[in-house]
């Protein structure tokens, strides 16, 4: 089949499967009119719904694309539905009064007043809803006990997109916390007890702007306690070694070894920087790179000229230390290797003066014995005579 050929065909898939989906959308809209539907909002001033006819539908290897981009599979509409919990099945019997009660609320104000009135609820009256929520569970056990998941080969053949997550080493050290980290740590609960029906999100608002708030003075407490905590990790980390296998070299540097020459842009950054701030004080650290960079790319080849002088003496300096460097490297090197020779010398001469002196013993005791023998003889001989 030609290309050509292949292209139609794939455009009139796509026709098809817009066609169906206009026909579906089509008998969803007569199902919402009949007002069977109990999340539908009965308000005559909402905006009318988005034009069906504009519905877009992505075409199967646009879909592929972004599973194999996203790591996601598709999910099995013959799956179990995951079970209830008390709070949602609490919800779906509340949200249609709770809607009909209050018509001008919108979705998220519903959903808090609806977990509001569950939070203020007895034990007794949670308890039919726990209930229901047991029963649900049950169900989603025994359908899962029946149930086997279909294999998508399409992971499979990719090799598998979804990257793995790297394990952390219990033993390394904690990183360390930010100054709006210890004033977190210390004043979210007493912001909490101020503001009980606070949500996660609300909570973190109000941590954030207290912060804000402070004054240089109060914020410099947790300022220094960062500082601290910055040189305790700073000191751990000098010697931590991470354990093999887990993909982190730690690789050694020198504090003896000499700066790198600094570029042009480096040399026009530090004498600029200062100048930056001060112009604009609420830039922050990314900002302010970038605005050197802006700065620094619009300058004349004459004024760039005085940085680039001022690198290439960096670069002369950078050489000299490093011959330098290696110089003296190269000295405790052959240090080391000498003295290596020295200690593996002294230990074969005591070995051979080991060897000679137990020679010399052993001769010793021969003679010793030797004598002690030819004594004993002249005494049994004088016996012999008597």
């Amino acid at each position: 089949m030609s290309s050509s050929e292949e292209e139609s065909d794939e455009g009139s898939d796509v026709e098809n499967t817009s066609s169906d989906d206009n026909s579906s959308d089509g008998e969803s809209g007569e199902e919402d009119s009949s007002g069977s539907d109990d999340d539908t909002e009965s308000d005559d001033n909402a905006p009318p719904p988005p034009s069906r006819k504009r519905k877009v539908v992505a075409a199967p290897a646009a879909i592929s694309r972004k599973r194999k981009m996203t790591g996601k599979g598709s999910k099995d509409p013959n799956a179990p539905k995951k079970p209830m919990s008390s709070y949602i099945l609490y919800s779906n019997s509340r949200r249609a009064s709770v809607r009909e009660d209050n018509p001008g609320m919108k979705f998220g104000q519903i959903t808090q007043t609806i977990a509001k009135q569950f939070r203020e609820l007895q034990e007794k009256e949670k308890r039919p809803w726990e209930k229901k929520a047991a029963k649900d569970r049950v169900r989603y056990q025994q359908e899962m006990a029946n149930y086997s998941a279909p294999v998508d080969s399409s992971d499979d053949d990719n090799g598998g997109t979804k990257k793995k997550k790297k394990k952390k080493d219990p033993n390394a050290p904690k990183k360390a916390l930010t100054s709006y980290m210890y004033f977190m740590n210390r004043n979210r609960a007493s912001i909490k007890e101020k503001n009980p029906d606070a949500t996660f999100g609300e909570l973190a608002r109000l941590v954030a702007s207290s912060f804000r708030a402070l004054t240089p003075e109060q914020k410099q407490k947790y300022i220094d306690l960062s500082t601290i905590d910055k040189e305790r990790y700073k000191k751990q980390m000098e010697h931590y070694v991470p354990p093999k296998g887990s993909g982190v070299a730690k690789k050694y540097k020198d504090p003896n070894k000499p700066k790198r020459a600094m570029t042009s842009f480096m040399c026009f950054a530090n004498a600029t920087r200062p100048q930056v701030k001060i112009d604009q004080p609420n830039l922050s650290f990314g900002d302010v790179g970038k605005t050197l960079g802006k700065m620094f790319r619009e300058l004349t080849p004459e004024e760039k000229d005085k940085f680039i002088k001022i690198a290439n003496k960096d670069k002369v300096r950078y050489a000299k230390a490093m011959e330098e460097y290696n110089r003296k490297e190269e000295e405790k090197l052959k240090q080391q290797q000498q003295q290596s020779n020295d200690e593996s010398a002294s230990g074969s001469e005591e070995g051979s003066n080991d060897g000679n002196s137990s020679g010399e013993s052993k001769g010793g005791n021969d003679e010793e014995s030797g004598s002690s023998g030819s004594e004993d003889g002249s005494d049994s001989d004088s016996d012999d005579s008597d």
